[in-house]
């Protein structure tokens, strides 16, 4: 079925009219928009980063600050995290203690291992791998445990670091260095002569 070419001239002045129509309402929604909610139109059209529409109907005011009150608040209901790290468990002497033996099957020698951690000052689980051998020795182990622990205590603790079952914790002191002043002098303030 063909149309008639003077139907499809109409159809198209009729189109044509419809868009006219909608730009012309478009147009004035838009001029609406700019003179009661401040709306910007080359932000949102253009594509500026902040596009939309800037209420001026919100009053903006000062906030009250009083003197001495710190800028950043923290987080209501979080402790801050120690820096030191997580804290033993009741019946550790070192934090992740009882965990590492419990991996390798050993958690029976906790006192033990307490004992010795006590004694020899370690704090951390790095003091005890730095001296596995002593640490072995000191708890009196049989020789198929002392195997399992010389052989596993490394592989051990570090597969439960790398799943974090156990949180690193660095030495508090590393060395000598750390009680030195840096060279800074103490001096006393010497004392003025009553004349």
């Amino acid at each position: 079925m063909t149309f008639p070419t003077s139907m499809l001239k109409q159809q198209r002045r009729l189109s044509c009219r419809l868009r006219s129509c909608a730009t012309a309402l478009l147009s004035m929604v838009m001029a609406f928009a700019i003179v009661t909610c401040g709306f910007v139109p080359s932000a949102g059209w253009v594509g500026g980063s902040n596009p939309g529409i800037v209420s001026r109907s919100i009053p903006r005011t000062q906030a009250r600050v009083q003197v001495g009150e710190p800028a950043f608040r923290p987080a209501y209901g979080f402790e801050r995290a120690s820096p030191l790290g997580p804290r033993p468990q009741d019946g550790e002497a070192v934090a992740g203690l009882r965990t590492w033996l419990k991996q390798m099957g050993l958690e029976d020698h906790l006192p033990a291992a307490n004992a010795w951690c006590e004694e020899m000052g370690a704090s951390v689980m790095a003091e005890i791998l730095e001296d596995l051998e002593d640490f072995v020795e000191g708890m009196n182990l049989n020789d198929e445990d002392s195997q399992t622990l010389r052989k596993r205590g490394k592989v051990a603790l570090s597969n439960l670091l790398q799943r974090g079952e156990i949180i690193e914790q660095q030495a508090v002191v590393d060395g000598e260095e750390e009680f030195k002043t840096s060279g800074r002098t103490f001096l006393k303030k010497p004392m003025k002569n009553a004349s």
